[in-house]
């Protein structure tokens, strides 16, 4: 788990979460970024599984950003990691209800400053609107 301010907590998926995040991909917003989408939440629960495959395996780290551990409010991830240069990707949605609260922006904080300060990464890169913003420190 990595906690944030606020009372948002990003900890892993759990399958209670499926349904949830399959309502996710129904939102036209989140629909729009990402072309890769679950049809059934017994897809979900098998990407779930990839998840926690990726953890084990040190190729990504995926996250459910919810409200004191519990009601999901979004997804975040750091995904393709480069340990030999570095860099990992982020990624996340929030869902239409908790927009504007600041879920993004808290989750990219926590999970910016844990993979710069405690794992070393030298460099997170997030996609946002079809250009690059890289996230960088000396």
């Amino acid at each position: 788990m990595l906690p944030t301010t606020g009372g948002l907590v990003l900890r892993p998926w759990e399958e209670a979460d499926a349904p949830a995040f399959l309502s996710a991909y129904q939102d036209d917003e989140i629909r729009r970024w990402h072309t890769r989408r679950p049809a059934t939440e017994p897809q979900v629960r098998e990407w779930f599984d990839a998840y926690r495959l990726d953890w084990k395996h040190e190729r990504g780290g995926h996250w459910a950003s919810t409200r004191d551990g519990f009601e999901v409010l979004g997804r975040i991830a750091l995904r393709g990691l480069d340990f030999d240069d570095g860099i990992a990707g982020a990624a996340y949605w929030v869902l239409p209800a908790a927009r504007g609260a600041g879920v993004a922006s808290r989750a990219l904080f926590a999970l910016t400053t844990w993979a710069l300060d405690k794992i070393g990464f030298h460099r997170l890169e997030l996609d946002l609107c079809r250009s690059e913003m890289r996230c960088c420190r000396s």
